[in-house]
């Protein structure tokens, strides 16, 4: 398999993932941005997942309440940064636990 048949299967794979894990298509679209960009402003994560800025808002604070996305305050501008993939194991270890007791 080339290298860019790869990147695309890894792409593919991933949003399926993210789909089954209940992301909607923005929001799958915002976080992945959030991964490629780290630390980042409104600005560049709307430019870079094809959405509205003012739109991309509201998919971050979605993203933010699920424990997908947080933000620092610099300079009285916030900048969000994608919570680790790992995060979704953590997240299901919690509905698998919560189920159990």
């Amino acid at each position: 398999m080339t290298s860019f048949k790869y990147l695309i299967h890894i792409t593919i794979t991933m949003k399926q993932a993210l789909e089954k894990f209940g992301l909607n298509n923005n929001e799958i679209k915002v976080y992945k941005a959030c991964l490629e960009l780290g630390s980042s402003s409104v600005t560049r994560i709307a430019d870079r997942s094809g959405i509205y800025r003012t739109l991309t808002y509201e998919v971050l604070k979605s993203l933010s309440e699920k424990g997908l996305v947080s933000y620092v305050v610099k300079n009285k501008k916030k900048y969000f940064e994608a919570a680790s993939p790992r995060k979704f194991v953590d997240i299901l270890k919690d509905k698998e636990k919560a189920i159990t007791d």
